[in-house]
Parts: C-alpha cells; structure tokens; sequence
C-alpha cells in the first residue's frame, strides 16, 4: 500500500505538475476513496441521525429532509438514543433544517438575544 502510494503521487505530480508533500497526498487519496462510502451512508436510513448529519456536514452535502408520516404529531427526538424513545414537537428553528428535538437537545434564549442574534 505505501508503494502504492508514493507510485500514485509520482504519477499524479508527472500528469498535473502540482507539487504536493506525500502525507497531504495520501490523506486527500484516503478521503477521496471513502467519499463514495460516505455518501452511501448518508442515504439509508439506519445509521443514527446524528451520524448522518455529521458526514453531510463534512462532505458539503445538503441536508434531504423527508417530512414522516406522523408529521402532525410528535415525533421521536433525533438526537436520543433508541432506548430513550423522547417525542417532541419542537422542531430546530435553523433554516433548511427542522429535525425534531426534545427539551434536553434544545437551548433556551430570550427575547432580546434572539433579536441580537437575527441581526
């Protein structure tokens, strides 16, 4: 694997002319050949929420959120773990998001830091 590595790089530095040092080029081939798996992962629906959301995040990926079917009522916090089964229906106030969180997951301001905040 490490010849195969530094094989890759001589060929990648002969084919762009970009210069780049071995330990940033086998870091950036590492995440290139996981990205695929990555986002894979993101689209089922088993992994936790919140492993999802993480990968999103560090892929650059929009969030795909799928209105359930219980929409109306509450729904199960995506924060808390299985066993917990928390339903809430608070909802994240973030634009593009809206995930249901319950009152442990969720932060209290007031008034005037919110205005602060919107400005």
């Amino acid at each position: 694997m490490d010849i195969a590595g530094i094989n890759s790089n001589i060929i990648y530095f002969k084919n762009t002319k970009i210069k780049i040092p071995r330990r940033k080029y086998l870091h950036n081939l590492g995440l290139e050949l996981v990205r695929p798996h990555q986002v894979k992962r993101t689209q089922i629906p088993t992994p936790p929420v919140v492993l999802r959301i993480q990968i999103r995040t560090k892929l650059g990926i929009q969030e795909q959120h799928v209105a359930s079917q219980g929409a109306n009522g509450p729904e199960k916090c995506v924060f808390c773990p299985r066993s917990k089964n928390r339903k809430t229906k608070a909802t994240c106030c973030k634009p593009n998001c809206s995930l249901p969180i319950c009152w442990k997951h969720s932060r209290t301001i007031c008034t005037s830091c919110w205005n602060q905040e919107e400005d």
